[in-house]
């Protein structure tokens, strides 16, 4: 869910449209979807991917040593590697995303 991938709607070609038990398209409701669209305004500002933030999110805390990123397409490693070397999370940033997280 945390991709660019949903934010316009559920794409025919998408794990939520398959049939996933991992992403469901009635998991996809118009509140969380909001909540992406916000949490990829932020990533957009910070130069990078939806998907690389969350990477970079999940991965700030010291008691995590690894994220499954469920890649299906090469491109999608590329992005994992892009994320871990991106500056780190500011508090600023980190405020954002919880305060939006909370809501």
């Amino acid at each position: 869910m945390l991709t660019d991938r949903y934010l316009a709607g559920i794409p025919e070609d998408s794990r939520a449209a398959s049939g996933s038990k991992f992403l469901t398209a009635d998991q996809l409701t118009e509140e969380k979807l909001a909540k992406v669209r916000k949490l990829n305004d932020i990533a957009q500002a910070r130069g990078q991917k939806l998907s690389q933030m969350a990477l970079q999110w999940v991965l700030r805390d010291p008691a995590v040593t690894s994220a499954l990123i469920g890649a299906s397409r090469s491109s999608q490693i590329d992005d994992a590697i892009a994320a871990v070397q991106a500056p780190a999370l500011d508090a600023d940033t980190l405020t954002r995303i919880e305060q939006l997280l909370s809501a």
